[in-house]
């Protein structure tokens, strides 16, 4: 195209006509709930999401084409962070170091102008 040419193109519609008639509209509601999964996942986890839609032609005989819609996503996983554990002498895992002893803990309440002292309670 140079730059002279004032040729405006008509947007066609033909992708979306495809997706909405295709198998009766199936292959369209798959698009969009792939597109609203990835939609979610981007935002919860604040990074790249994508949605891709393959198309494949077969051509077959006077003038009739086979046609397959395959939609996929590639969505992000929440990052967990991670936790240190123990394993006691019973292989089972354990969140407090069993080669270090308890600290006695005790809870503090004000009442009023005093503070009263209790032993704490275990979670």
């Amino acid at each position: 195209m140079n730059k002279t040419d004032t040729t405006v193109v008509e947007p066609s519609n033909a992708f979306s006509t495809l997706l909405n008639t295709h198998r009766k509209g199936i292959a369209g509601g798959e698009c969009s709930t792939f597109l609203e999964r990835a939609l979610a996942a981007a935002v919860d986890t604040g990074a790249k999401a994508e949605v891709n839609v393959k198309v494949t032609i077969i051509p077959g005989a006077d003038n009739q084409v086979a046609i397959t819609i395959q939609p996929s996503a590639k969505l992000p996983q929440q990052k967990l962070a991670g936790s240190i554990f123990w394993v006691d002498e019973e292989g089972k895992l354990s969140a407090s170091n069993p080669n270090q002893r308890e600290l006695p803990l005790r809870e503090v309440i004000a009442v009023g102008k005093t503070q009263e002292v209790r032993e704490a309670k275990e979670a």
